[in-house]
């Protein structure tokens, strides 16, 4: 059975968040930056721990991914602090493989954000599925 590829896309590349702001002008990598964090800002670790969470709710809800090969859909979520879903909307891509991508969103449970930072980052998200 083949897995829905579904990307988070919050801009989680770069360095966004630096502790001194020459920190990470100087970094050569991605890697020099990923764990350096503002007070008050996630991680890119701590975001994309909670990305996997609704990769895997999302995924559950699917139906068989292998008609779906070649497509792509972005859809756009709106949620609520405990995670609840509030609105999702398709923006762009395969008129029938949106359909199924958004039931399949709107059946799943996303996880509660653990804070109040993490929901600030995905309480209106866009999605973007790929197989």
């Amino acid at each position: 059975m083949k897995k829905i590829m579904l990307f988070i896309v919050l801009g989680l590349v770069g360095c966004h968040a630096p502790l001194h702001s020459s920190d990470c002008n100087k970094a050569s990598a991605l890697d020099d930056c990923k764990n350096v964090t503002q007070p008050g800002k996630p991680t890119n670790a701590q975001i994309s721990a909670y990305a996997v969470g609704i990769k895997t709710a999302v995924e559950v809800q699917f139906p068989d991914a292998s008609q779906w090969q070649g497509k792509s859909c972005t859809i756009r979520i709106a949620m609520q602090r405990d995670g609840s879903l509030e609105d999702a909307k398709a923006e762009t891509g395969d008129k029938d493989f949106c359909e199924a991508a958004l039931t399949a969103v709107k059946k799943a449970k996303f996880p509660e954000p653990p804070n109040d930072e993490i929901y600030q980052v995905f309480k209106n998200a866009p999605l973007d599925f790929r197989l």
